[in-house]
């Protein structure tokens, strides 16, 4: 019989939301900088390099399947799911987070390429063709932003312990995945997932927050009562 989880006082939880939040800012910006520098590039370099060494056909075709996880398609479609479930199961601020969450994310991602404009890594150690700027990676940031959205609504939810760290895997194990197939595939640099990545927890938790501020959650309440 599973044990049921005992509930994390509020306060604890915002504590340690709010203290994720301020880390990710601070290394998503700490990484912006190092990379604007270029101070990232001899290390992102010899990442790539022992990577591009170490595939393996079966790596390769793990890494390809991973990779279409973060396709704008997929993500549409995974965000759409998402919302319309937490939606129709009455979890409307819910279904409003991950909406804010994953289109922040979206947005940020590309002015920050655009503003950075970081070329990608080297066409001879690309197994995929991809256009556009490097850094952060949108595949990233998007998955990261969705999963981490959906984790706030269903680790708290979850009824046991188990249960918990189950869900806590198995997004976590997906997130890395599609990283780890970003360099792998020669698209991306390790900081240019390091930072999608910060700024996918980023956004999710930003949302999740701001939308449940006393002034910001009674106009969301009202709104959303006029919608049902």
């Amino acid at each position: 019989m599973a044990t049921e989880a005992a509930p994390r006082p509020a306060w604890v939880r915002a504590f340690l939301l709010a203290g994720m939040l301020v880390t990710c800012t601070a290394l998503f910006i700490w990484l912006l900088e190092e990379t604007a520098e270029r101070d990232t590039d001899a290390f992102d370099r010899a990442v790539l390099a022992w990577v591009t060494a170490s595939r393996r056909p079966q790596l390769t075709t793990i890494a390809t399947d991973l990779t279409a996880l973060g396709s704008r398609t997929l993500l549409a479609i995974a965000t759409l799911m998402v919302v319309a479930l937490l939606w129709t199961g009455g979890r409307k601020l819910a279904a409003l987070d991950t909406v804010v969450a994953c289109t922040a994310a979206g947005a940020i991602t590309r002015l920050v390429k655009i503003l950075l404009a970081r070329s990608r890594p080297p066409i001879e150690t690309q197994l995929i063709t991809t256009t556009g700027f490097s850094f952060p990676s949108g595949h990233v940031s998007g998955v990261t932003a969705l999963l981490a959205a959906t984790a706030l609504h269903t680790i708290e939810a979850a009824r046991s312990r188990a249960q918990r760290w189950i869900l806590g895997l198995c997004y976590a194990v997906l997130i890395l995945g599609v990283g780890w197939s970003r360099v792998y595939l020669g698209v991306h640099y390790p900081s240019d997932v390091a930072a999608g990545l910060c700024l996918g927890i980023g956004c999710s938790l930003a949302s999740h927050g701001l939308l449940r501020t006393p002034r910001i959650l009674r106009s969301v309440r009202t709104l959303l009562r006029r919608a049902a």
